[in-house]
């Protein structure tokens, strides 16, 4: 079965700056570099038309080390949810009881 994936970055607004299309059987983050080299300098504010990405938001598909050290190497600021650790799903449960045990306590 073959199939392709739309991977679309979008500005605040939702408007999308940057698109490129893989096989459906790439992982997000190994596509994220392409991605980013697509993006032109973003124009529609008086001024000199803003040339940089300064922050990126993106689901867990994209929580890798390497994708860390990209968008540190481009002085990208990362809002990337933690994947939950398969091998050790009770880990994340007692995280969550424990801090759900200190937000009640008086």
């Amino acid at each position: 079965m073959t199939g392709a994936k739309h991977h679309i970055l979008t500005c605040g607004n939702g408007l999308p700056i940057a698109i490129v299309q893989s096989a459906a059987n790439v992982n997000d983050h190994l596509v994220l570099p392409e991605l980013l080299d697509r993006v032109r300098p973003l124009r529609g504010r008086p001024g000199r038309p803003r040339e940089k990405i300064t922050a990126l938001i993106a689901d867990k598909g994209y929580d890798y080390p390497r994708v860390y050290d990209e968008l540190e190497q481009r002085r990208i600021t990362a809002y990337i949810p933690r994947r939950v650790n398969v091998a050790h799903p009770q880990m994340h449960f007692d995280l969550v009881v424990k801090s759900d045990l200190l937000s009640t306590s008086r």
